[in-house]
């Protein structure tokens, strides 16, 4: 792909048949390279909520509709599933590789068009499935002549071994094994930092917000109608708000998380504990100089390490301080 300020373009570098991503004595560092990047792929957790970096998109209405390339009548979904079938595989790389290039040709000062697309099909027991992996280019690699015979195993290190971001079609549940074709299973290095809209824009899919970017997305935009940055006017106002009736959002708000700042150390804890959990109180002192973070608990730990070890702090806490004689 072009790295200069022009309308990009791009090259297929090769194709590997079906068969050279299988294990074997003879195979090739790039063999090697992709088979472990569709492994990658394939082990995300993307079930997990916990897991920004990993997501479930559904397709849009306009997935099901054709796309504007070559007088094409085909449609973002049924793109991917002629790759799964392996239906004219390259012709149909090249249709998606143009898809993407429009959509991240919209984005100001994006880099994406310098790195490297693999498409990827492979099977797991009776289904097939279809990746697509963005990975860096190596350092150099415009000095490769594309048009080289045998450029994959002539410039072997031309596939950096680093998944960026990735697709994955169709949905894979790794729990109960379940096949869901209409969602997408999306991969983005960076996660919440750098949610990328164009990577599951460009073939369609729906938004896929996680709490904690709903409520930063949400709370900037009331900021920004304020006279102050403030997303409310004062503490009252913030719990006096009914936030399903404040915000119309389709996620889930209330799961999302704020950051509470005391004594040097940061914390995330969701609103809806802030809002209703009387275990979490904010308070001040009388003058207004000094303010609290109260965290109350009838049978509190404290396990030692961040891995949480099974070795305890204490064993006996019925000697701690009372609270009124530290107020």
């Amino acid at each position: 792909m072009s790295e200069d300020g022009s309308d990009p373009e791009f090259d297929v570098l090769g194709t590997l048949l079906e068969g050279d991503l299988e294990e074997g004595e003879d195979e090739s560092e790039v063999h090697q390279t992709c088979r472990r990047l569709i492994e990658d792929v394939w082990h995300k957790k993307y079930e997990r909520e916990d897991i920004a970096n990993a997501r479930n998109h559904q397709w849009t209405e306009s997935a099901y509709e054709a796309i504007d390339i070559d007088s094409s009548d085909s449609t973002p979904i049924g793109l991917l599933e002629e790759l799964r079938g392996g239906t004219d595989f390259e012709n149909n790389s090249r249709k998606l590789t143009e898809l993407f290039l429009q959509q991240v040709n919209q984005v100001p000062n994006e880099i994406a068009v310098l790195d490297l697309l693999i498409f990827g099909r492979f099977s797991r027991g009776n289904d097939d499935f279809v990746t697509i992996i963005k990975t860096p280019y190596i350092d150099d690699a415009y000095n490769i002549n594309p048009d080289a015979e045998d450029i994959l195993t002539e410039n072997e290190q031309v596939i950096r071994e680093q998944t960026d971001k990735s697709l994955l079609y169709p949905r894979h549940d790794g729990v109960d094994e379940a096949i869901d074709d209409s969602k997408v299973q999306v991969f983005q290095k960076r996660g919440s930092s750098n949610w990328a809209n164009y990577w599951y824009e460009f073939i369609d899919l729906e938004e896929n917000e996680y709490p904690d970017e709903l409520v930063e997305t949400t709370f900037k935009e009331r900021a920004a109608e304020g006279e102050s940055d403030a997303v409310f006017s004062s503490y009252s106002e913030f719990d006096g708000t009914d936030l399903d009736e404040e915000f119309d959002t389709d996620g889930d708000l209330h799961s999302g998380d704020i950051a509470i700042q005391f004594a040097g150390e940061r914390l995330k804890i969701s609103i809806e504990k802030v809002k209703t959990d009387d275990r979490i109180q904010l308070a001040r002192s009388d003058d207004g100089e000094e303010y609290y973070l109260i965290l109350k608990d009838s049978d509190p730990e404290f396990p030692v390490g961040p891995s949480g070890s099974t070795n305890p702090l204490f064993e006996d806490i019925s000697d701690l301080p009372v609270i009124q004689d530290l107020f």
